[in-house]
């Protein structure tokens, strides 16, 4: 699934520059909530096949965060040394670098430090979002639209250097519950019931912005854990995803991918039905492209690189912010963008292969590795 995870993260990239000759893929909204799922998928794999017995809890959760950190701060850390070092030469200089000069002095002290621990350690990047400032006290509060900002006062999300880390927070959330969840049925078809009868409650009493519909934990759980059914569905039936099946999957799930954009949605009581259908689709055919690809050193290749694409993208979005001035004039928006997407997945690579590949060695050395079963090969996500 290496290439359909690759595709999610281009997605995404798509949406914070403009569309690719016309191409947009999924949209940031499907792309990060496939996310979701394909992790639901994955975490209930290797805790099922891979962390077992005492201690798994804390290794489980140590792993992953050796996974994630290490390369988010390289990233943060360039990110940072670049817009300070570079802002000089532009125009018009990074809005995070201008907020955090005109606006993090006027914060309250506890806003600060949980800006801050949040820029530097992911954890409350997502909670952050969904709360204001109060322009006055400098205080977080509740806010019904807490993306908008105001004159007096950006939104917090104005103040991350890494503005897509918040879902790898709510990743982080899911993680902390995955243990206890993906191994029973009764919690999961509850937690999963409930999280969808919130959705649809909360849709209908008005939270229809995308804060409340996208990126509010308790209505994203479902997405986990329709990953987590999905592969509940693979382990019943392996012989029959490993047959000839996961290559007719694969080839559906790869056309329904890249041919999103251009399938018809309808609404169903004011809501949009286009996503669920494809969701329903991942959770019905994930166990079949995971079976068929898992054999492809290549596609399980272009896999590792998406998390790192996802954390650098916007990276290279800074440097065009500062440079922009000097490349709207020269240079077709297109053509700007597939410099910046190839800029991406060079950084991403050399990522990959410096800091991430290194890493997965020594969290890979702390696991008793099954002698055969796919959860073998290196985690995803």
């Amino acid at each position: 699934m290496g290439s359909l995870r690759l595709i999610l993260a281009i997605s995404v990239f798509l949406s914070h520059t403009g569309m690719l000759f016309g191409i947009a893929l999924v949209g940031p909204f499907v792309a990060v909530q496939s996310f979701f799922l394909l992790s639901g998928f994955y975490m209930a794999l290797i805790l099922n096949e891979k962390y077992k017995g005492p201690g798994s809890y804390y290794l489980f959760i140590t792993n992953r965060l050796l996974r994630l950190m290490p390369a988010f701060w390289v990233v943060l850390g360039l990110t940072v040394l670049m817009i300070y070092s570079l802002r000089s030469i532009s125009l018009e200089e990074p809005w995070v670098s201008y907020n955090f000069d005109k606006f993090f002095p006027l914060l309250d002290i506890k806003t600060q430090v949980m800006i801050v621990f949040s820029n530097l350690f992911i954890v409350g990047q997502d909670l952050l979002r969904m709360l204001g400032i109060d322009p006055d006290s400098g205080l977080l509060t509740l806010t019904r639209y807490p993306l908008d900002g105001s004159r007096e006062m950006p939104s917090v999300n104005g103040f991350f250097f890494i503005p897509p880390a918040w879902s790898i927070g709510t990743e982080l959330l899911f993680y902390l519950a995955a243990p206890f969840l993906v191994r029973g049925k009764k919690a999961l078809l509850a937690l999963l019931s409930l999280s969808l009868l919130l959705r649809v409650v909360m849709f209908y009493s008005g939270f229809t912005e995308r804060e409340w519909q996208f990126q509010f934990f308790p209505t994203e759980l479902a997405l986990f854990l329709l990953g987590v059914l999905s592969y509940k569905l693979y382990r019943s039936r392996k012989a029959f995803f490993s047959s000839s099946f996961g290559l007719y999957a694969t080839i559906a799930v790869a056309a329904a991918t890249l041919l999103y954009q251009f399938a018809p949605g309808f609404e169903v009581q004011g809501a949009s039905m286009k996503k669920w259908f494809y969701y329903l689709m991942l959770v019905l055919l994930i166990p079949g492209v995971f079976s068929y690809t898992s054999r492809f050193r290549f596609d399980r290749y272009l896999g590792e690189l998406s998390y790192p694409v996802y954390i650098v993208h916007y990276s290279v979005i800074w440097l065009w912010v500062i440079l922009r001035d000097r490349l709207l004039d020269t240079m077709p928006l297109s053509v700007l963008h597939l410099g910046m997407l190839l800029l991406t997945l060079a950084l991403a690579a050399a990522l990959f292969h410096l800091v991430i590949n290194p890493m997965e060695r020594f969290r890979q050395a702390r696991v008793v590795k099954p002698s055969s079963s796919p959860a073998a090969q290196p985690e995803a996500g």
